[in-house]
């Protein structure tokens, strides 16, 4: 609403009371982003080093950019040379260390639950496009069966190597497909289930993409 001092007084008042809550601090940092970058930048920063998947990249390297300008006007080039270096290291981490939930589009070719002896194994065809700036040279995903949230089967591929990149642009042949060997006995019970997608060019940084409960109109009789 355009009340960033009002903002910055709730929030530090909850942070107070929360001090581990890392939500808060990332609302901090971008609201500060603008009225002081240099403070944004110590809460982006410690947050870039523990979740630099959920951190907007743009407003952090902005903070910097401004930061750096401040300080230069300030007559501390050396603090002002830091921040624009802390960019180009940003920069370089992110593409080869982090991927965000934009920079791929996911859909669902193929769902089916066909009935085999009584029993409903998964297969799924997900077709996976970058939508990023640039080529994915990288990049492994794990597809995740949850019953009730609760974890119950995983099924990792490599989505992209460096013989087999994710282009840009690039949206006919990334089809992907998975079965998942979990036994499911009837209909009502495949509707607790829910397959998310988890992607990472590093495994200590893991992004979920994508998610999807299985429908039981996807349910397809024994031939």
């Amino acid at each position: 609403m355009g009340y960033t001092s009002d903002a910055v007084k709730y929030l530090k008042k909850v942070e107070k009371f929360c001090p581990d809550n890392l939500n808060v601090k990332y609302k901090l940092g971008i609201v500060l982003s603008d009225s002081d970058p240099e403070q944004a930048i110590s809460y982006l920063s410690q947050l870039f080093e523990k979740i630099p998947q959920n951190i907007d990249y743009g407003v952090y390297c902005s903070a910097l950019m401004k930061a750096a300008n401040i300080a230069d006007l300030d007559n501390r080039p050396t603090v002002a040379k830091y921040y624009r270096n802390k960019i180009h290291s940003v920069d370089l981490f992110v593409k080869r260390k982090v991927i965000y939930r934009n920079d791929l589009d996911i859909l669902i070719r193929k769902l089916r639950v066909k009935k085999i002896f009584y029993t409903y194994p998964i297969k799924i065809s997900y077709k996976i496009s970058n939508v990023s700036d640039s080529d994915i040279t990288h990049l492994d995903a794990d597809f995740v069966l949850c019953n009730n949230e609760e974890p119950v089967e995983t099924v990792t591929l490599t989505l992209a190597t460096r013989n087999k990149p994710l282009l840009i642009g690039n949206y006919d042949d990334n089809e992907y497909s998975i079965k998942f060997k979990k036994t499911i006995f009837t209909k009502k019970e495949l509707s607790n289930y829910t397959v998310k997608i988890y992607a990472y060019k590093d495994d200590k940084f893991k992004t979920l993409v994508f998610e999807n409960k299985i429908p039981q109109k996807s349910i397809l009789k024994s031939e």
